[in-house]
């Protein structure tokens, strides 16, 4: 409402939308800058009773930019139950980040992928103000993130995919993939020993309860870990 003044290409939704079967996506599409573009969901609830959602920052086939999902609700299953069937939940961007989200999905696949343009980690799935849960029953789970160190992140630990603050992914039969891959783009720079590809810690929790695969691929190149498992902090769930 009123005279745009934002970042071009911006989506910032704290409502509700039920679609009772259909789909809904969000493109922000940025004016093709690196870091351009945004979706923040803050307090929001979507629910689609079997419908497709996807969150998508950036020009066509280069994510960009950021997406945020605070406190909000994605639910794809018929009739908000895992007895029934799901839709698929896609989300793309230059940085995602889950911070008290909660994803459900029944039979439907999830898909997120985070790249990120500058210091930032490609995706984080924290715990924000209430841990963030991914749960699907036969659908599969894919987390794939980049992300790249530069001289202002000397200090600062990235990482290609970070779980933790007590944040779950779980899924049934279906399976679960996450992978990360932290470089040095800039030689300038020193290598930064928290740095890695994938990192769990603080109660983070990855599960299949009927017999899914669970694989985590992880690479660093500038003297991170590749797959980094930490203990931290007092969850009230089995550690990572």
């Amino acid at each position: 409402d009123g005279t745009p003044s934002a970042t071009p290409g911006s989506i910032s939704y704290n409502g509700t939308i039920a679609t009772r079967g259909g789909s809904v996506t969000m493109n922000a599409r940025g004016d093709g800058g690196p870091t351009s573009g945004f979706i923040q969901m803050n307090g929001a609830s979507v629910q689609t009773d079997g419908g497709a959602v996807t969150l998508y920052s950036g020009q066509p086939g280069a994510p960009t930019g950021y997406v945020t999902l605070v406190d909000s609700q994605i639910d794809t299953r018929v009739g908000q139950t895992d007895a029934g069937a799901g839709g698929a939940v896609q989300i793309a961007g230059g940085n995602v980040t889950l911070a008290g989200a909660q994803i459900a999905t029944s039979t439907g696949n999830v898909d997120i992928r985070g790249s990120s343009a500058d210091w930032n980690s490609g995706v984080v799935i924290t715990d924000g103000r209430t841990p963030s849960t991914i749960s699907t029953t036969s659908g599969n789970v894919t987390v794939q993130g980049v992300a790249r160190r530069q001289a202002s992140s000397t200090f600062a630990a990235a990482h290609g995919v970070l779980v933790n603050g007590g944040s779950s992914i779980t899924t049934g039969s279906g399976s679960i993939a996450l992978r990360g891959y932290n470089f040095n783009n800039d030689t300038t720079v020193p290598a930064a020993a928290p740095d890695s590809g994938v990192r769990l810690e603080n109660g983070a929790r990855i599960v299949t309860t009927g017999g899914g695969d669970i694989e985590i691929t992880g690479r660093s190149q500038n003297g991170g870990s590749g797959v980094s498992i930490e203990a931290g902090g007092s969850p009230s769930v089995p550690g990572a």
